[in-house]
């Protein structure tokens, strides 16, 4: 194990001091030692060994609870920003790719602020290792627990806490699972937090946020599938929203801590990718289709993204103002910054047309730069503090 990390950071052009090695012996040897001592106890649990028997802790379940905390804190690192960037198999890390000999990575949830990330490994049949590690840690990833999917989600830490569920999304630091209205927040090593929903919304599969960093998720409203497929109201919806004569709340950013919700005017009709069925060529440019059906897509057909779905124009992360969301609004025609915690609003871009797409980075001083899309070309706002932001009044619902 020394010898990886010697060669970890001799790939950064670092050296080990003598004291950096002894520090990182010490704490390898504390997460071995409460390991050893888990499984010891817990074989001899299981060999019916006598109560008055001395035991280095009170139960397993205390023991390994310990061990899991130990194993997460000896990768904390001194806290750096973090880009994390999704990729078909892993993601990318501040551009530099990270993959899981143990499988394909199907899913992570990052910390920007600290470089904590957990991620879930397909092992198929339902199968997936839940790994945590940090990307600035010379340690490598570990296994923190498994997760099984088979009509809904059974998350199990290394602590043997399982949790069950309808959505599971994984946490710089942990899971978050959402069942029935409820949702439960778990960090390693620490208790768990429950929140209830706002009644008539579940937990988006997919999150394009810091969920650590800012202690929000993306909610989105449960609609029926009559509703979804009846046409009419179908194209009624999306002629709304594209044109912008809607205010819909079909999607919401949910505090896993306080519970505290922020809803944004963004329609689930966009969300969805057509595509016709027995189709002919009419003119060389022009098929006419006998069907047609969609169905919800992060990309179209040709790969490329589908940016009215709600993964791409729904971001948030920590700035140093506090927990801040850049969302795509009314339609497409409009990206607009909001303040998590108070509220605030502030307008980035409008356009009657619609707008392209928009792209988020932090700057250094820990704000953040948006750069909108359209006719080919970028306009950039190169720090969303010179914005004003107005709190708006509250409403009822």
């Amino acid at each position: 194990m020394m010898v990886q990390v010697q060669k970890a950071y001799a790939a950064r052009g670092l050296t080990m001091t003598p004291a950096q090695e002894e520090q990182f012996l010490e704490r390898y040897r504390k997460v071995e030692g409460e390991a050893i001592q888990y499984q010891a106890l817990a074989t001899a649990e299981g060999q019916g060994a006598l109560a008055e028997e001395p035991a280095p802790m009170a139960n397993a379940a205390a023991a390994s609870h310990a061990t899991l905390d130990q194993m997460v804190r000896a990768r904390e690192t001194t806290p750096a920003p973090t880009t994390f960037e999704r990729r078909p198999d892993g993601f990318l890390a501040d551009g530099r790719a990270v993959v899981d000999a143990q499988g394909r990575i199907v899913q992570f949830g990052g910390n920007a602020t600290t470089g904590d990330v957990t991620y879930f490994v397909d092992q198929g049949h339902g199968n997936y290792l839940v790994r945590f590690t940090n990307i600035h840690s010379a340690l490598p990833a570990v296994t923190v627990g498994t997760l099984v999917v088979d009509r809904g989600y059974r998350f199990t830490a290394i602590d043997d806490e399982p949790i069950t569920g309808d959505e599971i999304i994984p946490t710089g630091r942990g899971v978050v699972v959402a069942r029935m209205g409820t949702l439960f927040s778990d960090t390693f090593g620490e208790s768990v937090d429950t929140q209830s929903l706002p009644p008539g919304y579940a937990l988006a599969p997919l999150q394009h946020g810091d969920v650590a960093g800012t202690g929000y998720v993306l909610l989105r409203r449960s609609i029926t599938d009559s509703d979804k497929t009846n046409p009419i109201q179908g194209l009624g919806q999306l002629f709304k929203s594209v044109a912008g004569h809607s205010d819909d709340r079909d999607y919401a950013l949910f505090n896993v801590h306080t519970g505290h919700v922020v809803y944004l005017n963004r329609s689930e009709a966009t969300d969805t990718v057509g595509q016709g069925s027995d189709c002919h060529a009419k003119t060389r440019l022009v098929s006419r289709c006998n069907g047609w059906s969609s169905q919800e897509e992060m990309f179209q057909s040709d790969g490329l993204p589908n940016l009215g779905h709600y993964y791409w124009g729904v971001q948030w992360m920590a700035t140093a103002q506090g927990p801040t969301a850049v969302v795509m609004e009314n339609g497409m025609r409009e990206v607009n910054v909001i303040r998590l915690d108070n509220g605030a609003r502030a307008n980035v871009f409008k356009r009657g047309l619609g707008i392209t797409r928009f792209l988020v980075q932090p700057t250094a001083d820990g704000s953040l730069s948006v750069t909108g899309q359209w006719m080919f070309q970028d306009h950039l706002l190169a720090d969303i503090q010179t914005l004003v932001f107005e709190v708006p009044p509250p409403t009822s619902g």
